[in-house]
């Protein structure tokens, strides 16, 4: 009998010590609505298949912790834009592409204007405006980077919304509804890099 209490104690000491384990080493956060490992899903650079494919591409998951360290957009984000997305006007450099005319994202070399984009600008044509491949999301939703097509395009898991896309296809590519991740054809961000922006978002998305 003494045996038996001793051997159930030690079995619910042990259970508990093991989901103690597991919400300590647990993701912190994620990002764009997968649920799967750390820093895991996405194209990769690859072609972002749609859940209906035969071999879908899974959402991506960050585990960054997206309220610390503080994030400034001037000093830690909007140099990133200028880098990977404003290298040209057929991108996102004023004056850009007709099809992306109202997503500036910066200015990094020949024909930028004096003093390259003003940050407020930027934060004017992304934050609460609808995205161009799909109108039902916020290019970025302050607050919420899970729900910030941006973050999806970086991401590469932005044909999760395939079906939403498929209507307004952006004719300036001949891929699949949703585009390319992104920056186009200048390969992928690194983690570090793109859970800054995520941190941005999450921390709203501010003009600091």
């Amino acid at each position: 009998m003494l045996r038996s209490l001793v051997t159930t104690l030690a079995s619910l000491f042990v259970a508990a010590s093991f989901a103690t384990i597991g919400m300590t080493t647990g993701c912190s956060s994620s990002s764009s609505g997968g649920g799967g490992s750390c820093d895991t899903g996405g194209a990769d650079g690859g072609t972002c298949n749609p859940p209906t494919s035969p071999n879908p591409t899974p959402a991506y998951t960050s585990c960054a912790n997206l309220t610390s360290p503080t994030v400034s957009f001037a000093k830690d984000v909007m140099p990133t834009f200028n880098l990977s997305c404003g290298v040209s006007n057929a991108c996102h450099q004023p004056p850009a592409n007709p099809a992306v005319a109202s997503l500036v994202l910066g200015c990094n070399g020949m024909g930028c204007p004096d003093g390259g984009v003003p940050a407020a600008t930027v934060i004017q044509n992304i934050v609460g405006k609808s995205a161009l491949e799909n109108p039902g999301m916020d290019i970025v939703k302050a607050g919420d980077p899970a729900n910030s097509y941006l973050m999806h395009k970086i991401d590469g898991d932005q044909c999760q919304y395939a079906t939403a896309c498929q209507a307004t296809h952006n004719p300036i590519f001949s891929e699949p509804p949703c585009g390319t991740q992104m920056p186009y054809n200048s390969g992928v961000i690194d983690t570090a890099t793109r859970d800054n922006i995520r941190r941005w978002i999450a921390q709203g998305a501010q003009n600091n």
